[in-house]
This record gives C-alpha cells, structure tokens and sequence, in this order.
C-alpha cells in the first residue's frame, strides 16, 4: 500500500482505527492505535540529537538514565526521520535507538500541561551547519522532504555552533539565516503560521578556538528572528555553559524553558512568562554609573553557586577600553535574599571609568550568564553602545508594512567616484512588492525593484529594464558602481555572483541626495529591511549604516 491522502481537522483523542479500502479490489487495511494531537519537528544538530539515555557518560542526559525506566506515556509518540515508526513513550523504547533527550522532555512536558496527545518527529544531525538544512541542502533533501507536508504545530531548532565553528562575516546575523530555513520550511509543510522555536546556543570556548570571539556577537545575532518575527521565539541558555563541554547535558531545563514559548503563544497560557529579560537601553550618569533598563522583567535576580556577586558586564571609557564592571544598585540584604536586585534595572560602574561609552554583557570568558528575571530566565549577550547619534540609528528601518512606505534620505551628493553597496533580504515572504529608489540617476528616479506583476514574481532593474525571477528567501547584496555603468547583485552568503548588468542609462547626475526607499503594492503584506548601507567615494567609505536597534522608537 502507498496510499497520500488529507484529513480535515480532528478533535484530539485516541486510540482510533483508519479503515483503508479499495472500491477495485474490495482489499481492506485496517491501521490500528492512531491518535489525533499536537505534533512538533525537532531538529538541529548535535544538541538536538544529544540522547536521552545511553552506555557513554558524557553523551547522555544527565537525568535520562532515571527517568526512562519509569516513563510511560501512553498518548506520547516518537518519531525518527530516518525510520518509519511512531514509537510509544516507555522503557523499553526509550532506552533503545539513543532518543533525543531535548524532544523526549519536551514532548512530556506539553502532554502534561496540556492533557492533549503529543507527537515529535525527530530530525537532527551533529556538526551540520544551517545552510545544510535550507530547502535543495544536504539534509533537507536526506530528512525534511519527505516529511512535508504532513501537519505540524511547529519547529523546535537547536543549531548554530557549526556555523559558529566555521563563522564567516555572513554568520554574524545568523538569526536571518533561521529565517531563510523558516521560509523554507513553511513552504515545504504548506503551513504559513508555522511555529519556530529555537535555542540560542549555550556559551562554549574550547571547540570553537579563534572563533570564540564571535560567540557573544554570535549569540546576540540568532536573536534577531525571533525579535522580529511574531511565529518565531528564542530560548536563552546562558547559564548553561561549559568551558570545555560544547553539549551541556542539563536538555530537561532546555525542553521546559522552550515549552513556556509554545504554552505562552499557542495553548492559551497567556499570563506565564516565557521570554529572558533582554537589555532595552542604557544611560550613563555624571557619576560614571550606567543605569541598564530590561524588558521581560520584574524582579533582576544575580545567582552564583559560588555566592559572588560578578556579573560578567564590562563598560568601555572614551578610548575605546573595556573594564570590568560591578553592580551598584545590589541592596544588602539577609543571606535568603542574596542576590535580589529587584526591579527592571540594573545599575553598573567600572572603576576608573568617569565617561562610559558603550557597556556590554558576556563578552568575556566565562561567558556564561547568571542575571535572571522572577521566573529563572537567564538574560543573553548584549553590547549597547552610549551617546551614539540617534538619526544613524534610524536610518535604517525594520519591516515596512504594506500600509506605509518610508524615505531614507543618506545626505550624500553622489557622484562619478561614488559607488552604493546594499544588503537586503526577502526571507519568509513568497511575493514581496519592493522598492528602492534614488533621486540622482538620469532618466529615472528608481535604482532596482522587486514586484508582484500579474502573480509573477520577479525583479526589475534601472532604465532598461531588466528582468529576473524573484528570489524568495534569500539574503542579498547589490553593488553599483556609476563609474562602470554596473549593478551586479550577489547572494550575501556565499558571494555567488548571480547577475550583473551594465546599462548606459546608469548615470549619476550631481546635485540630488542620494535616496532609498521602500514601498508595497497594498495587494501583499510587502516587507523590507536593509541590512547595510555604504557610500564609497574614492574607495573610502564616507557613510556606513548598520541596523541598531533604538528602543524608545520601536524600530531600527
């Protein structure tokens, strides 16, 4: 039997029987202990894959070898991507097969609250790096293909340290290349409310050797999907490093913390907190104490096991050196209370810095976190720069929807010795209406477009215009250079030159600023970003816009 059928949705329960017949031949089969729930994919890599229980010590759960001999779920399945059987939640399978300890805890704890039937479908390989998994990669066509589109709740992804590992300057927003891989993913399992949870990685230095400068920026990076995608959530780890251990065997506080997400967004758990506090803005006063406001946050706690007080936040003076910081605002208390900040913030000072500049948070071995919220989150990597001209900052906007278009004004006159270098995305978005645009070119007032024509996706180009298919879910750059007449655009990841165009009409013509924006057709939810911004005169950059986030604006 190869039988490809749809059902319409089913209230929850079990166990049922599906009678399957053949009208020709009269054959009947009869599949017997089906159930109706809420089913999740589980992947990643090594972390993910990381087994619940087993023979070698350090590539088990810490508690799975307890826990497996008692557990008996008769509504929780599992399921392997590389096997064909939805196996029962008891000892005997539980032990066996090396079950990933992330999605057997995490599948537990939603039948509990829930009281509903849990599936998780496993697919994770160790060492792989993202690209690997993208709709055409390795391990999308090996596990991921065949499973779409069978219906899913959601992703759980736990990922990042390959591609930290073999960190490249793309890596650094890792958190757009989650959201390519999410794209992917909603059009494969035809879902585009697709849940994806995923985790940010926990602090780690000995595997990752001269590339461990990267990690906080790293960690900072995979935040930034989450932050701007309303089906997307991330779980902070920062407290569950090792130094020397790149798989922290602690996956039962993981699986509950990634719960909170799906309990909170999906399942009605409206009132729980699910998010880590996360450093919304910092301000220094003329004492050189910086004040560090948080979000997600109603009581800072600091918890040490060695009972010290040490943050691991530094704060940078004028010459661009950073120092250690202490907290300022810890109440002294008796040893019950030890370590309640209380409140959303946190006061710091460095001694011997009057001026701060900029403070930041893990950037230093051990990297690993200790400030949490009333709830036991723990807060991630963060570096907030002071005193910074606020119009760089919003220069660059986040998503526009398509109610609404927004004009970048760069202030520059271009001209022959000036070139333009942008990065742009159209991640998650099957049809995207764009439009960046500038006064100063001759004939004609746009540079590039992307559009929604008639259903048909596809780029249009300056003066001739040019036409390409429109690439959906893919990080871009776009060089232009006046002089030669060129626009080549390139994927920002792998510098792959996709196409080049050269065009008399391409002409710089001085006295106009140099502007870009961004427009929607109103027929689509058309959405943007720029990534970066440069304006090269005589081969020095004169103006370099990267996204920060200004939080009193809510935008980039």
């Amino acid at each position: 039997w190869a039988v490809e059928f749809y059902l319409p949705p089913m209230k929850a329960g079990g166990p049922y029987e599906m009678v399957l017949s053949n009208e020709h031949t009269h054959a009947v089969h009869v599949i017997r202990d089906v159930w109706v729930g809420e089913v999740w994919l589980a992947s990643g890599q090594s972390n993910m894959e990381f087994p619940i229980t087993g023979s070698q010590p350090r590539w088990r759960d810490d508690l799975g070898p307890m826990m497996v001999q008692v557990t008996r779920r008769e509504r929780v399945r599992y399921f392997s991507a590389s096997g064909n059987t939805w196996e029962k939640f008891e000892p005997r399978t539980l032990s066996v097969g090396e079950k990933s300890a992330l999605a057997v805890y995490y599948a537990l704890e939603l039948e509990q609250a829930l009281d509903l039937p849990v599936g998780v479908m496993v697919a994770a390989v160790g060492g792989t790096l993202v690209e690997e998994w993208y709709a055409g990669g390795r391990r999308y066509e090996q596990l991921i293909k065949a499973l779409g589109p069978f219906a899913l709740r959601g992703v759980i992804w736990y990922q990042g340290e390959g591609n930290l590992a073999n960190y490249t300057d793309a890596d650094l927003r890792f958190g757009e290349k989650l959201r390519r891989l999410h794209g992917d993913w909603m059009n494969q399992f035809e879902n585009r409310d697709l849940r994806f949870d995923y985790v940010q990685i926990a602090p780690h230095v000995s595997d990752y050797r001269k590339n461990v400068v990267h990690l906080a920026p790293f960690m900072e990076g995979m935040g930034t999907f989450a932050e701007n995608d309303a089906r997307a959530s991330m779980t902070v780890i920062s407290d569950l490093g090792c130094h020397v251990e790149i798989h922290p065997r602690h996956k039962l506080v993981v699986a509950k913390r990634l719960a909170l997400h799906a309990l909170k967004r999906d399942y009605g758990y409206s009132d729980i907190v699910a998010d880590s506090p996360k450093a919304v803005s910092a301000q220094a006063g003329s004492d050189g104490k910086v004040s560090i406001r948080f979000s997600n946050v109603k009581a800072l706690t600091i918890y040490h096991d060695e009972r010290t007080y040490d943050p691991n936040i530094e704060i940078c003076d004028e010459n661009g050196t950073w120092h250690p910081a202490t907290i300022r605002n810890l109440p002294s208390r008796d040893w019950k209370n030890l370590g309640l900040i209380g409140g959303d913030e946190l006061v710091v000072a460095a001694d011997g810095v009057a001026k701060p500049t900029g403070v930041r948070h893990l950037y230093q071995e051990p990297y690993r976190g200790c400030l949490y919220n009333e709830v036991n989150l723990p807060a991630g990597p963060f570096c907030i720069m002071l005193n910074e001209d606020v119009r760089d900052e919003v220069l660059l906007c986040d998503w526009i929807e398509s109610a609404g278009n927004q004009i970048i004004d760069t202030g520059i006159v271009p001209g022959p010795d000036t070139s333009l270098d942008v990065e742009f995305a159209t991640f998650g978005f099957v049809r995207e209406a764009i439009l960046f645009g500038t006064s100063s070119f001759r004939q004609h007032e746009f540079l590039f477009s992307l559009r929604d024509e008639m259903g048909q996706e596809s780029f249009c180009w300056f003066g001739d215009y040019k036409w390409m298919p429109f690439l959906a879910n893919r990080h871009l750059r776009l060089t232009v250079d006046p002089a030669d007449n060129a626009l080549t655009l390139f994927d920002a990841e792998t510098a792959e030159r996709i196409q080049s165009i050269t065009s008399t009409d391409f002409q710089c013509q001085c006295g106009g600023t140099l502007k870009i924006f961004g427009q929607s057709s109103g027929q689509y939810s058309g959405k943007y970003r720029i990534y970066s911004f440069k304006i090269v005169k005589n081969g020095k950059v004169v103006r370099d816009f990267v996204p920060a986030f200004h939080p009193s604006r809510q935008r980039y």
